[in-house]
Parts: C-alpha cells; sequence; structure tokens
C-alpha cells in the first residue's frame, strides 16, 4: 500500500498558484479565510483521510451496507467516521456560518472530497450524500424544511440520501432518455 493518498504538493500547486485561490479571501464572503487557514482545513483533511478514512476501506468493501428487514447496517468503521465528520465540520464545508458551515470556497470542499474519496470512496459517499442534500434543502426548501433538516445534517445527527428513478431507467443512469 501506498503511505500518499494524493500528492499534496501537486494539489498545493494547483489550488495556491495556478489557480491562486487565496485571492478569493479579497471578497468580503471570504474575508475570515486567507491562505493558511484553506492550508490547515487541507492538512487536517488529509490527516482525518489517511487515518480515519483508510484504514477501514477494505472492511467497506467487504462488507457493504445492507438492509436487515428492519434496519439499514453499515459497516462498522462508519460510526466512528461519522463522528469525526461531524465535529469537523465536514457536512457543511461551504455552507455560511448562520447555517452551521465554515464558508469556504467550494473548491477547497471538492480537495478535501478528493482525500476522503482516495482513501475510502465508499465512506465519502454518506458524507458528500448528506452534505449535498443538505445543501439542496438550503438552497430550495421552505423555512419549515430548513428549520427542521439543516441542522440535523450539517451536524451528522441526520443523514441524507439522494433517490433517482425514472420511469424507462430505474436508477440507471445511463439509460435515461430525454
Amino acid at each position: 500500500m501506498s503511505d500518499k493518498l494524493v500528492d499534496r504538493r501537486n494539489l498545493d500547486f494547483l489550488l495556491f498558484e495556478l489557480l491562486g485561490i487565496a485571492r478569493i479571501t479579497e471578497s468580503d464572503y471570504y474575508r475570515d479565510h486567507s491562505r493558511e487557514t484553506f492550508q490547515m482545513a487541507l492538512d487536517t483533511a488529509y490527516q482525518v483521510a489517511r487515518e480515519v478514512f483508510w484504514p477501514s476501506y477494505q472492511t467497506f468493501d467487504r462488507n457493504p451496507a445492507h438492509f436487515d428487514g428492519e434496519k439499514t447496517i453499515v459497516p462498522e468503521p462508519m460510526h466512528a467516521i461519522w463522528k469525526e465528520a461531524g465535529e469537523g465540520g465536514w457536512f457543511a464545508v461551504t455552507m455560511p456560518y448562520e447555517q452551521g458551515g465554515q464558508q469556504f470556497p467550494s473548491v477547497i470542499q471538492l480537495a478535501t472530497a478528493l482525500m476522503f474519496n482516495a482513501a475510502n470512496t465508499s465512506a465519502e459517499m454518506y458524507i458528500g450524500l448528506t452534505s449535498g442534500a443538505g445543501g439542496l434543502i438550503a438552497s430550495f426548501g421552505s423555512d419549515k424544511l430548513k428549520d427542521l433538516f439543516m441542522t440535523r445534517l450539517f451536524s451528522g445527527e441526520w443523514a441524507g440520501t439522494m433517490a433517482l428513478t425514472e420511469p424507462q431507467a430505474g436508477s440507471s443512469l445511463s439509460d435515461i432518455k430525454t
């Protein structure tokens, strides 16, 4: 097994030199951040990916989530990953502070998700789908739905997912016709 999940030197070059993401902190919305806060988030995400996500990827592959007739059973390591994601704020990386988020730009969220995904794709899907469900409600939900779901989703108290079905394709995206 490789000790390196992603090439941080290359990622940092792309983010800070090529894209120049630190310039985004000149806008009022991101003024609380700096290259240092972005770097800290990336360093922390890499550490979490390496120490929490990575050790269990084979367990997820061998023991996928399943429904036992009454409840859904997830691989045992998901409980620790979920707790870490909630405590670390990884469900709401891009969301505004007022909504329980870290108010980072999307490119930082994408970079952290890349690290989690490199370490354990299955576990990252739980985090990403919950974050996506919360973001959808934040963007389009009524105030009642926002009050009910957002805090619980962004803290990790509740999970979110996506369900897709099309009349002619079921859940097969490649078979959808427009």
